[in-house]
Formats: C-alpha cells, structure tokens, sequence
C-alpha cells in the first residue's frame, strides 16, 4: 500500500484582479491514518508586510481558527480536506488539492514546509537547488502526467533548446537566481523568453529566489521581459498551481 500524503496551500489575495498572492498556511491530510495538521508560520511580519491593511489579531484569529476546527488526530471522525478548503474562496482561499508520495511522513511535513515558507526559515536550511528539483519532480509523477526531464527539443531555426522538464503539453525552465549577479541573467531572460514565444507548447519559467524582497531592479527588468512573453513566469513554490492551468 503506497502513502499518500495530501495538502493544500492557504492564501491570501487583496486583489484577485492583480493576482498577488502570499501563503498563510499549509493543510495536511493523511486519510489512511487519520493524520491532519495545519501548519502556519508563528512570526507573522513577512505576511503584514504584504497588506498593510492586515490586522494581526484578525489573521492570527483565522489560523488558529483553521487549527483548532480541523480536530486533532485522536479524533474518530474522519477528515476530508477537499470538502474542507472548498469553503474558502475569497481573499482567504485554498489551493487545489495536491498528493505526494512519502517513505517517512514526518520528513515529508517538513519538506512541504520548508518549500513553501522557505522565507521563514534560516538561510542555511532552506531548500537546496536539487531538493526543489526533487520536489517539482514528484509533484509531476504524482499527477500522472509523462514526462521527460533534461529533455532536448527542437527549436524554429533546428536548435536545440534544452528544459528541465517536458509533457505532453508543456515545458518547464528552472532559473535559479541565488547568488547570482541578475544583471547578467537579464539576456538569458531574452533568450528564453524569444523560446517562449516560439514554442507550440505552454513554457513556465520557475524561478528559485532566496531573496524575499523582489523589488531589485535588475529582478524587476526579468519579470518584465517574462511579462511580455507568452511564457508563465513563477515562483517554483507556485508549481502545483501550473497543473491546474495546464490542465
């Protein structure tokens, strides 16, 4: 019997004409052994910071809220989380329900967590390159769909465009912008946002930034060259999203 363990994101949207989002929260669900946990980030600034028409008491209210009404796991009664986030579809709302495979459920917790709410934790311990492409890896093995990785596709002019991951009907790009200089990535972004343009398939450019302030000017002209584009220009904590687009 293969584990499974089940999760969705909680957000928050001011506005759900612009689209900005940031996450509140993270539901777990293991109905083979009852298991459920909301797990939500203690110091809540980050999250103030993002609305400052947030008030403190009210979002600390609504997570403890979501805590206390998902039970404990001694409970009989048995919890269902897609019947549970279906409720929340305004401002505060859930993402779509997500599954993964674990050997050992503890270290899965964490390793959601730690893709998710990487800002809230030491530099030191957040997600490595290789265990975020370990992540997006399995998320798509989870949602069935074929895929390749490393995958060499042929370009307009008979080039070869390599990406990270390739599907029936898309193709993922990595940019890992960590300790780089972006000035210096700004005509790699060209480069690929041209493929995304030319490309007969959907592109999502997923981009790994340790740096929570996305105001820097060089990230910004990125964004914009992406913007542009007919590519789809994401956090890589967003990835499970891009399957409910693709779909």
């Amino acid at each position: 019997m293969e584990n499974i363990l089940k999760y969705s994101i909680l957000r928050y949207s001011p506005s759900l004409i612009s689209g900005e989002a940031i996450n509140l929260g993270i539901l777990y669900s293991n109905e083979s052994n009852g298991f459920r946990l909301f797990r939500y980030p203690r110091k809540l600034e980050r999250i103030l910071k993002f609305d400052d028409t947030l008030k403190k008491e009210d979002l600390m209210n609504l997570l403890v809220g979501i805590e206390k009404e998902i039970g404990s796991n001694s409970s009989d009664q048995r919890f269902d989380i897609e019947a549970f986030t279906k409720y929340y579809i305004n401002s505060f709302s859930f993402s779509k329900v997500q599954s993964i495979k674990y050997s050992d459920m503890d270290n899965a917790v964490d390793e959601l967590y730690s893709i998710y709410f990487r800002f809230d934790l030491p530099k030191e311990i957040r997600p490595t390159k290789k265990q975020d492409y370990e992540f997006l890896s399995g998320l798509i093995k989870a949602s069935g769909k074929p895929f390749k990785k490393n995958e060499l596709v042929h370009g307009q002019f008979d080039d070869s465009i390599r990406y990270d991951f390739v599907m029936d009907d898309c193709c993922i790009k990595i940019f890992d912008f960590d300790e780089k200089d972006l000035k210096k990535m700004i005509n790699s972004a060209k480069i690929w946002a041209w493929n995304c343009n030319h490309e007969n398939k959907k592109v999502f450019i997923l981009f790994r930034y340790s740096n929570s302030d996305m105001s820097e000017n060089s990230f910004k002209t990125i964004e914009s060259i992406f913007d542009e584009s007919k590519g789809f220009f994401k956090k890589i904590e967003e990835a499970p999203n891009l399957f409910q687009q693709v779909s």
